[in-house]
Protein backbone atom coordinates (compact mmCIF):
# COMPACT_ATOMS: atom_id res chain seq x y z
CA UNK A 1 0.00 0.00 0.00
CA UNK A 2 1.54 3.24 -0.95
CA UNK A 3 2.40 5.75 1.78
CA UNK A 4 -0.72 8.25 0.52
CA UNK A 5 -3.12 5.37 0.59
CA UNK A 6 -2.16 4.76 4.39
CA UNK A 7 -2.66 8.37 5.01
CA UNK A 8 -6.01 8.19 3.80
CA UNK A 9 -7.33 5.08 5.75
CA UNK A 10 -8.98 7.81 8.48
CA UNK A 11 -11.04 4.18 9.80
CA UNK A 12 -8.34 2.23 10.56
CA UNK A 13 -6.82 5.46 12.28
CA UNK A 14 -9.65 5.92 14.50
CA UNK A 15 -10.20 2.21 14.96
CA UNK A 16 -6.74 2.06 16.29
CA UNK A 17 -6.55 4.75 18.21
CA UNK A 18 -9.57 3.77 19.75
CA UNK A 19 -8.79 0.47 20.27
CA UNK A 20 -5.40 1.54 22.01
CA UNK A 21 -7.71 3.91 24.30
CA UNK A 22 -10.06 1.50 25.47
CA UNK A 23 -7.26 -0.87 25.96
CA UNK A 24 -8.95 -3.68 23.20
CA UNK A 25 -7.73 -6.01 21.43
CA UNK A 26 -8.71 -7.19 18.13
CA UNK A 27 -9.82 -10.32 19.04
CA UNK A 28 -11.72 -8.82 21.89
CA UNK A 29 -13.95 -6.57 19.39
CA UNK A 30 -14.38 -9.50 17.09
CA UNK A 31 -15.80 -11.36 19.78
CA UNK A 32 -18.17 -8.32 20.31
CA UNK A 33 -18.86 -7.22 17.09
CA UNK A 34 -19.57 -10.84 15.62
CA UNK A 35 -16.63 -9.76 12.68
CA UNK A 36 -14.37 -12.18 11.61
CA UNK A 37 -10.81 -10.64 12.96
CA UNK A 38 -8.92 -11.07 9.85
CA UNK A 39 -11.17 -8.50 8.44
CA UNK A 40 -10.92 -6.20 11.09
CA UNK A 41 -7.21 -6.15 10.89
CA UNK A 42 -7.68 -5.57 6.91
CA UNK A 43 -10.33 -2.73 7.55
CA UNK A 44 -7.88 -1.37 10.12
CA UNK A 45 -4.75 -1.83 7.69
CA UNK A 46 -6.95 -0.19 4.79
CA UNK A 47 -7.07 -3.04 2.83
CA UNK A 48 -10.70 -3.50 2.36
CA UNK A 49 -13.99 -1.44 2.86
CA UNK A 50 -15.89 -1.64 6.01
CA UNK A 51 -19.45 -2.35 5.02
CA UNK A 52 -22.61 -0.51 6.41
CA UNK A 53 -23.02 -3.41 8.82
CA UNK A 54 -19.23 -3.85 10.05
CA UNK A 55 -19.79 0.00 11.22
CA UNK A 56 -23.02 -0.07 13.22
CA UNK A 57 -21.01 -3.02 15.00
CA UNK A 58 -18.07 -1.68 15.53
CA UNK A 59 -20.28 1.84 16.64
CA UNK A 60 -22.54 -0.17 19.16
CA UNK A 61 -19.02 -1.99 20.79
CA UNK A 62 -16.42 0.72 20.57
CA UNK A 63 -19.59 3.67 21.07
CA UNK A 64 -18.44 5.41 18.35
CA UNK A 65 -21.05 7.89 17.14
CA UNK A 66 -22.13 5.65 13.65
CA UNK A 67 -21.61 8.92 12.07
CA UNK A 68 -18.20 9.63 12.36
CA UNK A 69 -17.32 6.06 11.25
CA UNK A 70 -19.49 6.65 8.18
CA UNK A 71 -17.10 9.79 7.33
CA UNK A 72 -14.23 7.82 8.75
CA UNK A 73 -14.93 5.19 5.93
CA UNK A 74 -15.46 7.36 3.14
CA UNK A 75 -19.06 7.12 2.42
CA UNK A 76 -20.19 10.30 2.30
CA UNK A 77 -18.32 12.88 -0.69
CA UNK A 78 -16.77 14.79 2.16
CA UNK A 79 -13.37 14.25 4.67
CA UNK A 80 -14.73 14.82 8.26
CA UNK A 81 -11.38 16.76 8.73
CA UNK A 82 -13.39 19.30 6.76
CA UNK A 83 -16.60 18.79 8.68
CA UNK A 84 -16.24 22.66 10.59
CA UNK A 85 -15.59 24.43 7.72
CA UNK A 86 -18.89 22.63 5.80
CA UNK A 87 -21.60 24.94 4.87
CA UNK A 88 -24.87 23.76 5.45
CA UNK A 89 -25.65 22.35 2.53
CA UNK A 90 -22.58 20.33 2.77
CA UNK A 91 -23.70 19.27 6.03
CA UNK A 92 -26.64 18.07 5.21
CA UNK A 93 -25.58 16.22 1.64
CA UNK A 94 -23.41 13.90 3.79
CA UNK A 95 -25.57 13.00 6.41
CA UNK A 96 -28.18 12.31 3.29
CA UNK A 97 -25.71 10.69 1.46
CA UNK A 98 -25.79 8.20 4.45
CA UNK A 99 -29.23 7.55 4.37
CA UNK A 100 -29.50 7.27 1.30
CA UNK A 101 -27.28 3.41 1.51
CA UNK A 102 -31.06 2.48 3.49
CA UNK A 103 -33.36 4.77 2.49
CA UNK A 104 -34.21 6.52 -0.99
CA UNK A 105 -37.20 8.80 0.28
CA UNK A 106 -35.99 10.93 2.67
CA UNK A 107 -36.80 14.39 2.82
CA UNK A 108 -34.71 17.34 4.72
CA UNK A 109 -38.30 19.37 4.03
CA UNK A 110 -39.86 17.12 6.82
CA UNK A 111 -36.99 17.78 9.15
CA UNK A 112 -37.48 21.63 8.61
CA UNK A 113 -41.40 21.61 9.07
CA UNK A 114 -40.96 19.40 12.29
CA UNK A 115 -38.48 22.08 13.66
CA UNK A 116 -41.19 24.32 13.18
CA UNK A 117 -43.53 22.54 15.00
CA UNK A 118 -41.45 22.10 17.97
CA UNK A 119 -40.65 25.86 17.66
CA UNK A 120 -44.19 26.75 18.75
CA UNK A 121 -44.43 23.89 21.23
CA UNK A 122 -41.42 25.23 22.41
CA UNK A 123 -42.92 29.14 22.70
CA UNK A 124 -45.81 27.83 24.64
CA UNK A 125 -43.67 25.97 27.51
CA UNK A 126 -43.23 27.65 30.54
CA UNK A 127 -41.02 25.82 32.34
CA UNK A 128 -38.45 23.84 30.81
CA UNK A 129 -36.97 21.21 32.89
CA UNK A 130 -38.69 18.58 31.57
CA UNK A 131 -36.59 19.30 28.20
CA UNK A 132 -33.32 19.34 30.04
CA UNK A 133 -34.01 16.39 31.73
CA UNK A 134 -34.86 14.26 28.69
CA UNK A 135 -31.90 15.59 27.30
CA UNK A 136 -29.58 14.53 29.54
CA UNK A 137 -30.88 11.08 30.05
CA UNK A 138 -31.27 10.76 25.82
CA UNK A 139 -27.18 11.43 26.00
CA UNK A 140 -26.12 9.35 28.54
CA UNK A 141 -28.41 6.38 26.58
CA UNK A 142 -26.63 7.19 23.51
CA UNK A 143 -23.26 6.74 25.39
CA UNK A 144 -20.51 8.25 22.58
CA UNK A 145 -18.82 11.04 21.66
CA UNK A 146 -17.97 13.30 19.13
CA UNK A 147 -18.91 16.04 17.13
CA UNK A 148 -22.68 15.89 17.38
CA UNK A 149 -22.54 15.12 20.99
CA UNK A 150 -20.33 17.99 21.47
CA UNK A 151 -22.80 20.21 19.21
CA UNK A 152 -25.97 19.37 21.21
CA UNK A 153 -24.29 19.92 24.69
CA UNK A 154 -23.13 23.17 23.59
CA UNK A 155 -26.49 24.22 22.39
CA UNK A 156 -28.04 22.77 25.47
CA UNK A 157 -25.56 25.13 28.02
CA UNK A 158 -26.96 28.00 25.66
CA UNK A 159 -30.68 27.55 26.39
CA UNK A 160 -29.99 26.54 29.98
CA UNK A 161 -27.96 29.78 30.49
CA UNK A 162 -29.87 31.43 28.31
CA UNK A 163 -26.89 32.57 26.07
CA UNK A 164 -28.21 34.09 23.17
CA UNK A 165 -31.30 36.37 22.02
CA UNK A 166 -34.99 35.07 22.26
CA UNK A 167 -35.02 34.02 18.92
CA UNK A 168 -31.62 32.23 19.20
CA UNK A 169 -33.03 30.19 22.30
CA UNK A 170 -36.30 29.44 20.76
CA UNK A 171 -34.60 28.17 17.72
CA UNK A 172 -32.04 25.76 19.94
CA UNK A 173 -35.30 25.09 22.24
CA UNK A 174 -37.09 23.33 18.87
CA UNK A 175 -33.68 21.65 18.02
CA UNK A 176 -33.53 19.83 21.65
CA UNK A 177 -37.09 18.97 21.02
CA UNK A 178 -36.42 17.32 18.18
CA UNK A 179 -33.98 15.24 19.73
CA UNK A 180 -35.84 14.28 22.29
CA UNK A 181 -39.07 13.38 20.72
CA UNK A 182 -39.76 9.74 20.41
CA UNK A 183 -41.71 11.36 17.47
CA UNK A 184 -38.74 11.93 14.45
CA UNK A 185 -38.71 11.73 10.73
CA UNK A 186 -36.65 8.93 10.89
CA UNK A 187 -37.44 6.84 14.26
CA UNK A 188 -34.38 6.16 16.13
CA UNK A 189 -34.51 2.49 16.46
CA UNK A 190 -33.99 2.58 13.01
CA UNK A 191 -30.36 1.64 12.94
CA UNK A 192 -27.95 2.86 11.79
CA UNK A 193 -29.49 5.71 10.64
CA UNK A 194 -31.84 6.62 13.15
CA UNK A 195 -29.96 9.56 14.80
CA UNK A 196 -29.07 10.97 11.22
CA UNK A 197 -31.95 12.92 11.04
CA UNK A 198 -31.48 15.09 14.30
CA UNK A 199 -27.68 15.78 12.76
CA UNK A 200 -29.71 17.06 10.11
CA UNK A 201 -31.70 19.32 12.28
CA UNK A 202 -28.93 20.26 14.35
CA UNK A 203 -26.90 21.86 11.59
CA UNK A 204 -30.35 23.78 10.39
CA UNK A 205 -31.14 24.96 13.59
CA UNK A 206 -26.88 26.28 13.50
CA UNK A 207 -26.98 27.48 10.67
CA UNK A 208 -30.11 30.16 11.46
CA UNK A 209 -28.50 30.81 14.43
CA UNK A 210 -25.37 32.10 12.69
CA UNK A 211 -27.92 34.84 10.75
CA UNK A 212 -29.72 35.92 13.35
Amino acid sequence: MTSKAISENKLGQLLKTTLEKQNISMSRLSIETKIDKATISRIINGKRKATPQHLQAISDSLKIPVYELFTAAGYTEKSSQAEDHFDLHSKIDVIQNMINLYSDDFKVEKVEDQLNGYKNQFASQVDHKDLFSQFKKKVKNLGGEGHFIKQLEDLYNRLKYKKGTPAQLMLIGSGLLYFVSTIDVIPDYLIPVGYLDDAIAINIILDKISKL
